[in-house]
């Protein structure tokens, strides 16, 4: 029991620290640029959909007593005007070109594709050339958490890809699948393995006769 529990920790630990580690050196070697937001403020400015609200919030007095009604209603006008859905529309066209563009969109493509290498490197050196048990389970478990992680930090690419990010994201979870199956890692419900080994008792029985 304290084996287990101490193996247990000694691979979460290893998960978690080889994870940063990873994560750092990515930084270290390849690091966000500095103007990665830099595609959304151009598209604020050119399309700059709240300046008839802000002009409608300075239009009344805010001493008088009826200044949020008439905001409001000044407000509510505006946003469910043609022209301020119209602005947005093109907002979010102009942000998606603009993205495509940016350096924010080629950093989050390659680093995707450098971090689900190193967590696939990862995931077969644990299958592969690791023997001892709590190694192999920290080095998989981080592994996993690699991929994980850099699809989330790579979403916004993704978006734009997103039968590239699927067919990755599958073809991992396949080769977990298998190595589950094949190391009988997936542990077969009690009721189940009753009912499976009644099957193979009757086709035991039906061979003999």
């Amino acid at each position: 029991m304290i084996m287990n529990l101490s193996s247990n920790i000694v691979a979460f630990g290893i998960a978690i620290l080889l994870t940063i580690l990873v994560f750092l050196s990515i930084e270290l070697f390849y690091p966000q640029p500095k103007d990665y937001y830099d595609y959304y403020n151009d598209c604020y400015y050119r399309f700059n959909c709240e300046k008839e609200i802000i002009d409608c919030e300075r239009r009344f007095e805010q001493n008088s007593s009826e200044y949020e009604t008439m905001v409001n209603e000044c407000r509510n006008e505006i946003l469910k005007s043609q022209e301020y859905k119209d602005c947005l529309n093109e907002q979010y066209l102009c942000n998606q070109e603009s993205f495509k563009k940016s350096s924010a969109y080629n950093h989050s493509k390659i680093s995707f594709f450098i971090l689900v290498f190193v967590g696939v490197v990862i995931i077969l050196s644990s299958i592969f050339l690791i023997c001892v048990e709590g190694l192999r389970a920290g080095f998989m478990l981080s592994g996993i958490l690699v991929i994980i992680i850099s699809t989330l930090k790579s979403w916004s690419y993704l978006m734009y890809n997103r039968g590239l990010g699927i067919f990755i994201i599958l073809s991992v979870l396949m080769v977990l699948i298998f190595y589950s199956y094949k190391n009988n890692i997936l542990e077969v419900s009690p009721r189940k393995q009753k009912t499976k080994n009644i099957r193979d008792s009757k086709k035991k029985k039906e061979k003999r006769n």
